[in-house]
Parts: structure tokens; C-alpha cells; sequence
């Protein structure tokens, strides 16, 4: 598949001020490197205050959105672009906003029967939640507008609970998510176009499948497909295609899920998914027989047909 012009003027945005800034810029540098290869003009912005004016200065047939986190994923540069009028690749201004948002899609994965987590929300400045109000531990706590396992605390007793949300008084984002913690294998599904792409397992070397586990200690092993029975791995992908459609999400996504096999829950839906020599999507991709740089122009193609 190639898009309709061989040699577009692509901007690709990456960087940003989120916590995932470093993955942005390797996600960038990679994309950046296969529009090259595909013979695509490209610029660079790390966004800022001066993003329209850097956009007025490169006038992109297209932008590529690299970035990942708050600013990124969340709708707000995908309102940007729409008040530009630029074509973008990944999903539309509600479907990262509501996506990024982890209690808000956790309500929207509800009414059409997929399987969350036991879970509340705290937001910082408010009483410390009674045991009455928390679901059974033990627990995870996640900030619910962060990706990347950012921020990822995992909790046993409620003295630990107590003094994890203490630490988060004074630092970081305002609201949080309290979920049973669920023990099990952790499978991603990816979504392109309405179509199941395929499916990858991770396992990391300890403990959970955090930004440390991601992204620095590099010891985790990938399993595509997963190592689990096949009806498992068709019931989580009925399951993010249903994620997507009822998110309103376009182009690629990443659905997460954790399951012990007779158990599943959804993580999260990522609408614009990492693109490092880590990440998981280009795995799934490549066992579908899409190279790298395929990926890239069918998510280019995909941009240009829907926005």
C-alpha cells in the first residue's frame, strides 16, 4: 500500500512536555527515519507555545503525531490540528480524550461488556479513601491521564495505600485510579482500521510491566502470538475490537489486557502507540508480514482517507 502521493510534506511532531517525553523522541527519531526511506519530506517540531506559527512555516500536506502522554494522546493536539486544518494520523480529539482518560473508558468499556477492574478514583486534595470505598486489595494505583505505565504503584496494605497517596499530595497528577491488582499474563492487541492485526504477550523479567520494565531494563521477553489458547486469544481481541468501536477510535490502537485464562481485564486503549525498538505494534506487524516502514504508510494512508 502506498498513499496517493509517493512524496508527501510530512511534519512530524514529537518530544512535547508530558513524562513520556524521551519514548516521544525515540518513537519520533524511528518514524522520522522511515518517512525518509519512503521519500517524504520531512520537518521536525517539538511542540510548544509557537506550534501554529511552526505549522504555518512548514505548511504539511500531513502530521505525523509522534508524541505520547499529556498533550499528546489526550485530545489536545488533535484539537490543534483540527483547528489548523491539517490532515493527522491516529484517532480524533474525543476518542484520545476519552481513551487517555482511564475512569471515563473504563465506564464506556462497561456498557458493552468488557471486563474491568474492581476499582475507584482519588483525586489529590480529597479525604484519603475508606475501606469501604476501595475495591479488594491488593491494589494497583495509576494516574488516570498517563501512559506508558508512568507513575504505576503497586500496593498490599492499606498503611502502604495511605502513604503512596500521601506521596502523591505533593507531586504529579491530580486524579488517580485505585484497581484491583489482578495477577496474570499481560497480552496487547492491535486494532488498525476497524481489522484485528494480531496479538503480542509480555513477559517481563520481575514484577509488573512498568516504564522501568518498558523501556530501561530491556530483559523483557515478547511472545507473538501469545503462549495461550487459542480461544483466550480470540475472546481479548473480540474484546479490543469492541474497545475501539465504542471509543470511535481510528487508524492504529493498542488494547492491553491482563488474564489468568479464565479471568480477563482491560487495561487501557492507546490510540497513539509507541513506535521504539521496544515497542509493541511494530511486533505485531511484522508477524502480520508488515515491515516497519509498511506500518508507517498505511498509517499515512489511513490519515489522509479518514481526516
Amino acid at each position: 500500500m502506498t498513499t496517493q502521493n509517493p512524496s508527501l510534506k510530512i511534519t512530524v511532531l514529537s518530544g512535547g512536555p508530558s513524562a513520556e517525553r524521551d519514548v516521544s523522541l525515540q518513537t519520533g527519531a524511528a518514524i522520522i527515519e522511515a518517512l525518509q526511506q519512503l521519500g517524504h519530506r520531512v520537518e521536525v517540531i517539538d511542540p510548544d507555545h509557537r506550534l501554529f506559527d511552526r505549522l504555518s512555516e512548514t505548511n504539511p500536506d500531513l502530521v505525523f503525531i509522534a508524541l505520547h502522554g499529556t498533550y499528546g494522546e489526550d485530545g489536545v493536539i488533535q484539537g490543534c490540528l483540527e483547528w489548523f486544518g491539517v490532515p493527522y494520523t491516529g484517532s480524533g480529539v474525543k476518542s484520545s480524550a476519552i481513551a487517555m482518560d482511564k475512569a471515563l473508558s473504563r465506564t464506556l468499556f462497561e456498557s458493552v461488556q468488557i471486563p474491568v477492574a474492581a476499582g475507584a478514583v482519588w483525586r489529590v486534595g480529597s479525604a484519603l479513601p475508606t475501606p469501604q470505598e476501595l475495591p479488594p486489595k491488593p491494589w494497583i494505583v495509576k494516574p488516570t491521564n498517563e501512559g506508558s505505565s508512568v507513575g504505576l504503584d503497586q500496593c498490599s496494605t492499606g498503611a502502604q495505600l495511605a502513604q503512596v497517596l500521601s506521596n502523591k499530595e505533593t507531586s504529579g497528577p491530580r486524579e488517580w485510579l485505585i484497581e484491583s491488582f489482578i495477577e496474570g499474563v499481560e497480552v496487547s492487541v492491535v486494532i488498525f482500521n476497524h481489522e484485528i492485526w494480531g496479538s503480542v504477550e509480555i513477559a517481563p523479567s520481575q514484577g509488573i510491566y512498568d516504564f522501568d520494565a518498558k523501556y530501561v531494563r530491556g530483559d523483557t521477553q515478547y511472545y507473538c502470538p501469545p503462549r495461550l489458547p487459542s480461544e483466550v486469544i480470540s475472546r481479548l481481541e473480540d474484546y479490543a475490537l469492541r474497545a475501539y468501536k465504542v471509543l470511535e477510535c481510528e487508524g492504529v490502537c493498542r488494547v492491553d489486557f491482563i488474564t489468568d485464562q479464565s479471568c480477563d481485564i482491560v487495561l487501557e486503549l492507546n490510540t497513539l502507540p509507541g513506535m521504539t525498538s521496544s515497542s509493541l505494534v511494530p511486533k505485531v506487524a511484522a508477524a502480520r508480514g508488515v515491515s516497519f516502514n509498511g506500518l508507517i504508510e498505511r498509517m499515512i494512508a489511513a490519515a489522509l482517507k479518514d481526516k
